[in-house]
């Protein structure tokens, strides 16, 4: 079972779209078993798959706080997602003080096996939950935004990496994503080359697409929303690289 955490504290780096486009092409193309949970408490991931104002006892809130099994999933577009809830934010004051409880979530994972993919959606924070997530993971994805904001942030990134290590010392970056690319740009072209010179294992660039935010808006992934369209080969494509960066082996 792959567990992977998208994991960037930066805003509108894409680690939910990351998260929803993938996990659905896991689960469409390569016939994988996909497990989303959200720990977002913006819940755009949950929101972004039509699952609205999920109750706290569908999150990772008992699991995390209280040590409990993790709860039934909701089956949604051929995948399975733990969504989230505002109410997810309590955990920022809860996880302190329990000793011990950041690593929760990572042994309710210990406890299942029906899954060939976890993905773990993290908030856009440095937080107690963004902790919970990665440290549950054994790979993260970090999805980098092809900007200046992107490559500054990389720092920052590569440090909470060091530090959640301490308590998940196998825990590696599985595939930096470059995200909401624009080739016209001569910024963003600079900027992919300087990630392409310093970043490793790095997917293909995820262009920057309007149409995204309609199959949003409507509850689906792209590949659900406008199969076949520019959009769903540029995910599938980002699909087989995680495949091959975290399995080693090409999948057909």
């Amino acid at each position: 079972m792959q567990r992977l955490t998208a994991f960037n504290f930066v805003g509108g780096a894409g680690k939910s779209y990351v998260v929803r486009e993938v996990g659905y092409a896991l689960a469409r193309h390569y016939d994988k078993r996909v497990l989303l949970i959200d720990t977002d408490p913006q819940s755009t991931l949950s929101e972004s798959l039509g699952v609205m104002d999920a109750p706290l006892d569908r999150t990772v809130y008992h699991a995390a706080a209280h040590e409990a099994p993790l709860p039934e999933p909701i089956e949604v577009h051929g995948m399975h997602l733990i969504p989230s809830s505002i109410e997810l934010a309590e955990l920022e004051v809860i996880l302190p003080g329990n000793p011990g409880g950041i690593l929760n979530l990572r042994l309710a994972l210990d406890a299942i096996d029906e899954y060939d993919y976890v993905l773990i959606d993290s908030g856009p924070s440095l937080g107690q939950l963004s902790a919970l997530a990665c440290i549950a993971a054994d790979r993260l994805i970090v999805p980098v935004p092809v900007n200046w904001k992107g490559i500054k942030g990389l720092a920052t990134v590569d440090a909470m990496a060091k530090k959640y290590r301490k308590l998940s010392p196998a825990l590696a970056v599985g595939l930096y994503v470059p995200t909401v690319y624009d080739s016209r740009t001569q910024h963003a072209r600079a900027v992919l080359e300087a990630l392409q010179a310093q970043l490793t294992p790095l997917a293909s660039p995820m262009s920057y697409r309007p149409m995204v935010n309609d199959a949003q808006a409507a509850g689906e992934p792209v590949g659900l929303f406008a199969p076949n369209s520019p959009a769903d080969h540029e995910i599938r494509r980002t699909a087989q690289e995680l495949v091959t960066a975290v399995e080693g082996a090409r999948v057909h």
